[in-house]
């Protein structure tokens, strides 16, 4: 299975959320200080009809991956994610804590919020997940976790 890498991030202009590939770019002084971008797939054509594709500005604490997975309801899953998530069909949702990616090992979530137990975020779990938020427009349900 071929997985999509993509990110999300909030616009510093308007904290809009925007979709697409994540780099620093140089703000093109002689510091050559990063500026951390999302190039959207929003493409169009110049007066010059040359190709142009928008960029954005983002705050680079809200930028997420995207994991290559879905929740039950078919909603892209990103870092960052709050989701519940019931593990047998009888059980009425709960909350854990937001979803996280470890280095080397692939993504993970904590299923245990006052622990350190981490699961394997695969398509067996992914398909009992309900997004339901995230850390940056959601920080209330933070507090529901503990």
């Amino acid at each position: 299975m071929t997985r999509e890498i993509k990110f999300r991030g909030k616009r510093v202009d308007t904290g809009e959320w925007v979709f697409g590939y994540f780099a620093y770019i140089s703000d093109g002084t002689t510091e050559h200080k990063k500026i951390p971008v999302i190039f959207t797939g929003d493409t169009g054509y110049n007066l010059y009809e040359e190709l142009v594709i928008k960029r954005f500005e983002v705050i680079p604490e809200t930028v997420g991956q995207y994991t290559g997975l879905k929740d039950k309801n078919g909603k892209e899953i990103y870092e960052g994610d709050i989701a519940t998530i019931a593990w047998h069909p009888e059980e009425p949702l709960k909350k854990i804590k937001n979803l996280w990616v470890v280095r080397y090992s692939g993504w993970k979530f904590n299923a245990e919020p006052n622990r350190e137990t981490l699961k394997p975020l695969g398509s067996t779990y992914a398909e009992v997940l309900e997004v339901i938020g995230n850390i940056y427009d959601n920080p209330e349900l933070l507090k529901e976790i503990k």
